[in-house]
C-alpha cells in the first residue's frame, strides 16, 4: 500500500443554505489502495460528505484533494470529470438504469471516461471483457449479463453496481450503506469480493455504514461523529 494520499481533506465545513455548518472536519486523509470503513447512525451526514468528496456539493470552506487535484478549486465540469475519472461509486439504492441491460449499466463509466476505458481495455483487451471478468469475479454469469436489470435480485443487482464501481480501475471507491438490504451473512461475503476485486487494481475503499459489525473486514475503522466537530443540538 502506499503512503501517497488519495483523499485528503483540509478544514472542510458545509451547510444547507444559511443553516448552521453539517460537517466541519480539520483533517482527514486515506492513503491509496487502503480500505476505510467509516461509521455513522443515519442523519449524521454521510451522504453529505460522499457528495462534497464527489464534488457533487461544494464546502463553505477548506480543501478536498481527490488524486492530487484541488477540487475546490475547480469549475463544475472539472469537478464532474475528475469524479468520471477517479471515482467508483455503489449507491445505497444501486441507482441502476432500469431500461437498460446490467451489462450496459456496467459499461456506462467507460462512456464517460477516457481514463477509464483506456484502462479496462489495457487490462482486459476490452471494456465489454473487462465487465465480464468482473462480473465472474462477484459470481454474476454472462446470462445475468444479458438480462434487464429489474429482473434480477437484490444482490444481483447490487454486483451489477460493483461492477460499474469498479470498471476501468478508479483510484476510489465509494460505497454508501451498499449491503443495507442484505442479510449479515451475504453482507460480509459481499465485502470480502469486492476487496478482492479492488485490490486487485490497488483501488482504495471509503465504505460507509451505520453496521459497526462489519468494520473488521476493513484496514481500519473511523466513526464521523469523532471526526465531525460539528457539536449536536
Amino acid at each position: 500500500m502506499s503512503i501517497d494520499p488519495v483523499l485528503q481533506l483540509k478544514d472542510l465545513s458545509f451547510g444547507y443554505g444559511s443553516a448552521p455548518d453539517l460537517i466541519n472536519i480539520e483533517r482527514f486523509s486515506m492513503a491509496r489502495g487502503e480500505s476505510l470503513f467509516l461509521r455513522g447512525p443515519s442523519g449524521s451526514g454521510k451522504s453529505t460528505l460522499l457528495g462534497l468528496i464527489g464534488g457533487v456539493l461544494t464546502p463553505r470552506a477548506g480543501q478536498i484533494n481527490l488524486c492530487s487535484s484541488e477540487m475546490s478549486a475547480m469549475s463544475s465540469g472539472a469537478r464532474d470529470q475528475l469524479r468520471a475519472d477517479h471515482l467508483g461509486i455503489i449507491f445505497q439504492q444501486f441507482n441502476l438504469l432500469p431500461y437498460l441491460s446490467s451489462l450496459q449499466n456496467c459499461v456506462l463509466p467507460c462512456r464517460f471516461s477516457a481514463k477509464r476505458r483506456a484502462r479496462a481495455t489495457q487490462m482486459a483487451g476490452g471494456v465489454e471483457v473487462a465487465v465480464k471478468e468482473l462480473a465472474g469475479g462477484l459470481g454474476l454469469t454472462d446470462a445475468d449479463l444479458k438480462r434487464p436489470v429489474g429482473a434480477l435480485s437484490v444482490g444481483q443487482q447490487q454486483r451489477v453496481a460493483a461492477v460499474r464501481a469498479l470498471i476501468g480501475a478508479p483510484d476510489l471507491i465509494i460505497a454508501d450503506e451498499p449491503t443495507s438490504a442484505l442479510d449479515h451473512d451475504n453482507r460480509g461475503r459481499f465485502i470480502e469480493l469486492l476487496n478482492q476485486q479492488r485490490q486487485a487494481f490497488g483501488s482504495s475503499l471509503l465504505f460507509v455504514s451505520h453496521d459497526n459489525s462489519l468494520a473488521p473486514h476493513f484496514d481500519r475503522a473511523a466513526s464521523l461523529a469523532a471526526l465531525n466537530q460539528v457539536k449536536a443540538m
